[in-house]
């Protein structure tokens, strides 16, 4: 009986040293509320979150706050071309060419799920589905598709769209 109770404490001993080691703890950094995205660039790390927009330069403890639209402040995603950092809102997409310090709307005037830049390109995928995309850095939309877009990745030659009900090209 007692060689039973010791090699169940060796095994429970084992399993709370193999478990810590397979799964690490993490340690919160700083409070940003719920954390959506985070868009690395450079010596920066940006991430969006409830209320706005979280900005650090890689290797810092510190943090600095930027709001991107009061009313809305939640941030859904974010993307950056060589020229702009993009944020998609509940309001729209928003753009900044100050590294996240001001942001200008840009539209549309929908919820935005997911926002890509490449170029001058610019893709907003909205809440309830469908895709506006923009040639100008988000100047002017132009209303591509109204199926459930959710997610997608543009490649050189092609975009790769994720929807509820599969992967469309």
């Amino acid at each position: 009986m007692l060689k039973l109770i010791f090699r169940n404490i060796i095994f429970i001993l084992l399993l709370l040293l193999v478990n810590e080691n397979l799964y690490p703890s993490w340690t919160e950094v700083e409070e940003v509320g719920g954390s959506s995205c985070i868009l690395p660039f450079g010596d920066i790390i940006l991430v969006g979150s409830d209320n706005g927009i979280y900005l650090s330069i890689a290797g810092s403890l510190s943090w600095s706050h930027y709001t991107v639209d009061t009313l809305y402040p939640a941030i859904t995603d974010l993307a950056k071309n060589d020229d702009y950092i993009f944020a998609g809102t509940f309001n729209g997409v928003y753009a900044s060419a100050d590294t996240g310090k001001t942001w200008n709307h840009l539209g549309p005037e929908f919820a935005i799920l997911s926002v890509f830049a490449k170029d001058s390109i610019v893709l907003a995928c909205i809440q309830g589905g469908g895709l506006f995309q923009s040639e100008n850095n988000g100047q002017s939309w132009t209303w591509i598709d109204g199926n459930h877009f959710y997610s997608y990745i543009v490649t050189e030659n092609k975009i790769l769209a994720g929807t509820f009900t599969g992967i469309y090209e």
